[in-house]
């Protein structure tokens, strides 16, 4: 039972049936914290010193665009927020970087710190799921409402005498009974049935839900299948659209790769960073590259046959 404990851990405790209002707010927070598990989950770091947290890392980029990485002779290695007040050097980089944490504040220098950034802009990418969220969870909740309104698609009209009868009938449907048997049920005058529902929206509805998370994972470098259908796209717009894929994530990528060797050269570690579908993308392009030629070889075979002919 909920709240009785499991593995240990107590549950919480819910109460009854919640509000329209409180749907709306667990589904937005939902839907929040399903994408941001996924955006955290993009890249591996590999060779940290153990006193770093590659999870706690990957959450200060997603949030705050950028991290610093340093060496605290009391903590060893570690990385934190950072603010960056300046003055700057010749490519608008802080040669001032204030790490701040709980409890902890220190100034450091672009000679004894690395900056890693979340991308080239240092966008935290947390906006991008900010902004899609409540849209998303403005769709899943019409969903919900709709659904509501399908699940009472008829109006029965009776005489007043068959009304605990046909209410009786009603709940027996209710409880998935097989068959419902009696022989007064109709006999006192005649029951009339109107549907209340004529068309379901929930197709349209879901393809818009889908069109939004393609959006918002598109928008955060995660291949996904909340797109067309690849049969239905041209080849021109099936490369476009995991192009723009590939390239937020090698964004990314880019520039935490580049942080990693700036930390080898100046701290002398080993540290190395892997985008967790970077070769799911090649092994894509290398089939629609295949693809291509080969479509072209039989178009050249049959120009050929047909010459010859």
């Amino acid at each position: 039972m909920i709240g009785q404990g499991f593995f240990g851990f107590m549950l919480p405790k819910f109460k009854g049936p919640a509000t329209a209002q409180e749907l709306n707010n667990m589904q937005y927070f939902e839907v929040f914290n399903r994408i941001t598990n996924i955006a955290l989950s993009r890249f591996t770091w590999k060779n940290l010193p153990a006193s770093c947290r590659p999870e706690i890392l990957e959450m200060t980029l997603y949030f705050y665009g950028c991290a610093l990485f340093f060496f605290d002779p009391e903590i060893g290695y570690a990385h934190t927020p950072v603010n960056l007040p300046g003055p700057f050097n010749l490519y608008y980089e802080s040669i001032r970087r204030m790490a701040y944490s709980f409890r902890y504040r220190h100034e450091y220098t672009d000679d004894n710190s690395v900056l890693i950034k979340a991308n080239h802009t240092m966008l935290p990418d947390y906006m991008i799921t900010w902004n899609y969220t409540p849209k998303i969870a403005n769709c899943l909740r019409a969903i919900d409402v709709h659904t509501e309104t399908l699940k009472s698609p008829f109006l029965i009209t009776c005489p007043d005498k068959a009304l605990q009868s046909v209410k009786q009938a009603l709940k027996r449907i209710a409880e998935n009974e097989v068959a419902i048997v009696g022989e007064k049920i109709g006999d006192n005058g005649v029951i009339d049935i109107k549907p209340l529902v004529t068309s379901s929206n929930l197709t349209d509805m879901w393809a818009n839900v889908k069109n939004y998370l393609n959006q918002v994972f598109s928008a955060l470098g995660v291949k996904n299948s909340y797109t067309e259908k690849r049969e239905r796209m041209i080849t021109p717009e099936a490369e476009g659209e995991q192009n723009a894929v590939r390239h937020t994530l090698e964004s990314e990528l880019e520039e935490r790769k580049l942080a990693c060797e700036r930390i080898n050269k100046m701290f002398g570690l080993n540290v190395d960073v892997e985008a967790n579908q970077l070769e799911v993308f090649t092994d894509e392009f290398i089939e629609l590259a295949a693809a291509k030629v080969t479509g072209a070889r039989r178009v050249e075979e049959e120009q050929e046959s047909e010459v010859e002919e």
